[in-house]
């Protein structure tokens, strides 16, 4: 009976550094945010346009842009979870503070009143709905459908 014990594996550095075939997921979040940046930008423009073309554009600025915000955090927590292929809920929490970052640099370096026709607490909970589209983008992101079986 001889028996053998396997050879040990010692850590090296190179192991100890990430896999580039697997990106992580802060790189994988990023790629979707930058993406969803992308989406709003072209998003904006479009809508900027038709808005400005309308009769009294400063009625439906603000709808507009909230609507633009939404559908960039959906898009962004859908690729960010994408690019990743798992955890959405983290894709998607992280895709939603990355964006409310954002617009929180953005608001700093423009002084104006932009929420001045929200209360504090109603303007906070339409940027918390961007954070919960943006989990479920990164929910809708990950879900596999199912295989249809093939009957014999």
């Amino acid at each position: 009976m001889n028996r053998t014990t396997p050879k040990r594996r010692t850590k090296t550095f190179g192991s100890s550094l990430p896999n580039p075939k697997n990106d992580g997921i802060l790189r994988s979040t990023l790629r979707g945010f930058l993406v969803s940046l992308a989406i709003g930008a072209a998003l904006t423009l479009i809508l900027s346009v038709l808005v400005y073309s309308l009769a009294d554009p400063n009625r439906y600025i603000t709808p507009v842009s909230f609507c633009i915000l939404y559908i960039t955090s959906l898009f962004g927590g859908f690729f960010s979870s994408r690019f990743n292929r798992g955890s959405a809920l983290l894709c998607g929490l992280l895709n939603a503070a990355m964006l409310l970052a954002t617009m929180l640099v953005v608001s700093l370096l423009f002084s104006g009143k932009y929420s001045a026709d929200h209360s504090p607490a109603l303007a906070v909970g339409l940027r918390g709905v961007a954070a919960l589209l943006s989990v479920l983008g990164a929910m809708i992101g990950t879900h596999k459908p199912a295989k249809k079986r093939i009957r014999k």
